[in-house]
């Protein structure tokens, strides 16, 4: 299985540059453990849409849990 991100727009977020590997990182360690635990989500319609955060521990958890709900919404 592959999982592309093409892009994440975070607003009001501030991240330093040296952190956005390790971010990336996170995200996508925290997607697949999401998709292990609770199976693949039907792909979103949309190619392009605004995605509230979830509340979370940790940023990359936030923003991995609200891509995958954004993915399970129907388009």
């Amino acid at each position: 299985m592959k999982i592309t991100i093409d892009r994440v727009v975070l607003t009001n977020v501030s991240l330093r540059a040296d952190e956005a590997e390790a971010f990336r990182g996170a995200v996508t360690a925290e997607l697949a453990r999401l998709v292990e635990a609770r199976g693949l989500p039907g792909a979103a319609a949309d190619s392009s849409r605004e995605v509230p955060l979830a509340n979370g521990q940790s940023l990359a958890g936030s923003v991995a849990s609200s891509l995958y709900s954004a993915l399970r919404e129907e388009g």
